[in-house]
């Protein structure tokens, strides 16, 4: 999971359309993996190499 710092955890009920800085990337059921995309990508990715 954290081998990809863009990628995050999140609850099912979470709506991933109303948030333009992530998209799904899978549905696990019980967790959905979500990445930081754009800008927020970006800094996910340098917090996680600092």
């Amino acid at each position: 999971m954290r081998a990809n710092p863009r990628w995050f955890l999140h609850d099912p009920g979470h709506d991933p359309s109303a948030d333009e800085t992530e998209k799904l990337v899978e549905d696990r059921g019980g967790y959905l993996i979500m990445e930081k995309v754009g800008h927020a990508g970006e800094v996910a990715e340098s917090e996680a190499n600092a």
